[in-house]
């Protein structure tokens, strides 16, 4: 693997995104309030995973705003769990927490205490951020266990903050009205209300450009960033690829006026970094004159990354195109 280019493997790197830094600032201003937790909702393929992946690998980089912290990631699986017992061993499965033998239900939830415990203490801090993603995966009960493990963690002087990330587009409802009828102890506890964050994708032609900024300032291989891997002449001509962004958001644009769609619509990192790729390893790579992209160049990378059929289904539509 380490003589494949990390744009060929998938989640291969990770960039930073405005998306990210929002969602970021709304995770801080819940710690700053004593929120025990936040509720995130968004739509399939917008970028959600990407960016939990990225702000728990980089932790330290951001918690400091709160005087530091240690962050982890839980996928909630979609099996059915109907215990606490089977719940946290979901959760510690999920924290690829192993045991030699099968523990007791007790010793399930008592082996997370002690990752978060250990956690914490190895880092000298007294809190951890837990992202969950796919949190629309757990169920009413669950939501009882995991204030059973809050309270645990509490009595430890340690913090346990839990950043609900939820697919909405599954049922069609927020998180908060997902949640609406819960019980206080919970949507007190959680900050579960009309101020859930909804996290997009790239909104507009400030967040493309920095996006595509960040293949030169972030995204490195081999002591290269990847548009001077893939397009030396190029850059050492001076041509940078968020120079080409309003030509790029000015075709997003135009394809999605022509297909019925809202011009502004944010576009989902799953379509943006597959768009990325393509101009990069099929368009700049391949022509030692490429200079800078050009409408056909990003209309067939938008085609190739299945932008627009994505488009559709997020409006509801049935798509009846191959792009």
């Amino acid at each position: 693997m380490d003589d494949i280019h990390p744009i060929y493997i998938p989640r291969g790197y990770m960039i930073y995104t405005m998306p990210a830094e929002r969602y970021l600032n709304y995770i801080i201003d819940g710690i700053r309030g004593d929120n025990h937790g936040e509720f995130a909702d968004g739509v399939g393929r917008i970028g959600k995973t990407l960016i939990a992946a990225y702000l728990a690998k980089h932790f330290s980089l951001w918690l400091q705003q709160v005087g530091g912290g240690v962050a982890t990631r839980l996928i909630v699986p979609s099996t059915t769990r109907r215990s606490d017992g089977a719940f946290f061993a979901t959760v510690g499965g999920g924290l690829q927490l192993d045991a030699n033998t099968k523990p007791s239900d007790k010793r399930k939830k008592d082996r997370i205490v002690n990752y978060i415990l250990n956690r914490c203490g190895a880092a000298g801090t007294h809190l951890l951020v837990m992202f969950v993603d796919n949190a629309q995966n757990i169920t009413r009960k669950e939501l009882d266990y995991l204030i059973d493990l809050d309270d645990e963690i509490e009595e430890h002087g340690v913090r346990l903050f839990l950043a609900f990330i939820r697919q909405s587009d599954t049922d069609g409802l927020s998180m908060s009205q997902s949640f609406s009828n819960f019980p206080s102890h919970i949507t007190g506890r959680w900050n579960m209300d009309s101020s859930s964050h909804v996290m997009t994708g790239l909104i507009g032609l400030s967040d493309a450009t920095h996006a595509l900024r960040r293949y030169h300032t972030e995204a490195f291989w081999r002591e290269k960033c990847f548009v001077e891997y893939f397009a030396p002449s190029a850059v050492k001509a001076g041509w940078t690829m968020d120079s080409d962004a309003p030509l790029i958001m000015e075709v997003v644009q135009e394809l999605r006026s022509k297909a019925g769609l809202d011009p502004g619509g944010d576009w989902p990192m799953k379509t943006f970094t597959s768009t990325v790729k393509y101009l990069l390893t099929e368009v700049a790579a391949r022509d030692p004159s490429f200079r800078g992209f050009k409408r056909e160049h990003i209309k067939a990378a938008l085609k190739a990354s299945g932008y627009l059929k994505l488009e559709l289904v997020h409006a509801g539509v049935v798509p009846e195109v191959t792009a």
